[in-house]
């Protein structure tokens, strides 16, 4: 029973994840800027260096609908409806992202 419990030379020490290994998201870059050096006159291109950046972008757009609005000659009056999923001055996404913050608060 004590031989069991003894750690060896050979276990791994208790706490130590084994690394996770290599990201494979590098195919799907959404932009590759060339970064520029000013460099002496006579000098050699080698190549480049690569730097993959992780980043999320959470932006807010402000949508002005312009709804055009006419007059029948019976007198009803006509108006543009909003795109599918605008309800309550909200738009989908918006909807959406809010919805899922909701659910992940419980």
């Amino acid at each position: 029973m004590e031989k069991a419990t003894d750690v060896s030379a050979g276990d791994k020490q208790a706490g130590k994840n084994a690394p996770r290994g290599p990201k494979r998201d590098v195919e799907r870059t959404s932009r590759e800027e060339v970064l520029r050096v000013s460099v002496p006159v006579g000098s050699r291109f080698k190549g480049y260096k690569s730097c993959f950046v992780r980043d999320v972008v959470l932006a807010a757009e402000l949508v002005h609908y312009r709804r055009e609005c006419w007059i029948t000659p019976d007198g009803r009056t006509v108006t543009a409806s909003l795109p599918q999923g605008i309800l309550g001055g909200c738009g989908p996404n918006l909807r959406r992202l809010s919805l899922m913050l909701h659910a992940q608060d419980r």
